[in-house]
């Protein structure tokens, strides 16, 4: 597993990676909207999804880790943008696609533009067929070392503290630039915009995704319910679906079972 930087038309980008097959398509992963969030949200998945030599890309998604970031205010275009540039600067060519949560929503946006672009898509606690606005996301203030420790208990219960502590720590080196918080408010003030989100909305796009696609839910999921996953199922043409025992996190809550989902669904 190797930690990596490649140079992209708004700066530097941080991603991470493992394996190296050139047989099958990389897979890349895409993480949500959380303020330290960050390609290193993936580092306990990349060991087993990278099995039998499939290469895994996590990068860090413009304006969060410890990349470039942009001095406006963008969301869903520039971040479909942003994966369409790391694969050409990477000469990727088509690849399978996981997101989760934000993430989710800027694959599957990714899938219907881009369709030649993504052979496989995987959607765990995708957003995008709902437009409400979340209040920790329009009200959001900067945490402190112990805020973020309590979010990341409750998003890796089951890991020792230490590990807990570990986590938190690089996290909390994502957003310890000096722009961080400023770069973070514009994303979210376009982001959590009615009109942007209703602009970006996935219902009219779904029905032409072209990839096969998986949806991954957590059933005890609080910020996208499984009744998102319920409409995105009636939309696709061609989906699997596993609904998992867990909250809006099953990479990590459940990391074995997750992993298992994913790797079964690539080399059906």
């Amino acid at each position: 597993m190797l930690e990596r930087s490649v140079a992209m038309s708004h700066g530097s980008t941080r991603y991470f990676t493992a394996g190296t097959s050139t047989t099958e398509p990389p897979l890349i992963l895409l993480h949500g909207v959380g303020y330290s969030y960050g390609g290193n949200n993936w580092l306990r998945a990349l060991e087993d999804l990278s099995k039998g030599g499939r290469q895994v890309l996590a990068p860090d998604i413009l304006g969060w880790g410890q990349g470039g970031r942009l001095g406006q205010s963008y969301s869903f275009a520039y971040l479909v943008d942003f994966v369409r540039e790391f694969q050409d600067v990477l000469k990727l060519g088509p690849c399978d696609v996981l997101g989760h949560s934000m993430g989710g929503w800027v694959a599957t946006l990714l899938a219907y533009e881009s369709p030649e672009r993504v052979r496989r898509l995987i959607l765990a606690g995708s957003g995008g067929v709902s437009a409400r606005q979340l209040p920790e996301m329009t009200e959001f203030q900067s945490p402190n070392h112990d805020d973020l420790l309590r979010d990341v208990q409750a998003r890796y219960p089951n890991e020792s503290h230490e590990t807990q502590q570990e986590i938190a720590k690089e996290e909390e080196a994502n957003i310890s630039g000096p722009d961080c918080l400023a770069s973070y408010r514009r994303l979210l003030d376009h982001m959590m915009n009615p009109e942007t989100r209703a602009r970006y909305n996935t219902r009219r796009r779904l029905p032409f995704i072209k990839a096969e696609t998986m949806l991954i839910w957590g059933e005890n999921d609080n910020v996208n319910p499984p009744a998102m996953a319920d409409v995105m199922k009636e939309l696709l043409p061609i989906t699997q679906s596993a609904l998992m025992p867990c909250g809006h996190f099953p990479y990590s809550e459940l990391p074995d079972e997750f992993n298992r989902l994913v790797n079964d669904f690539l080399v059906h």
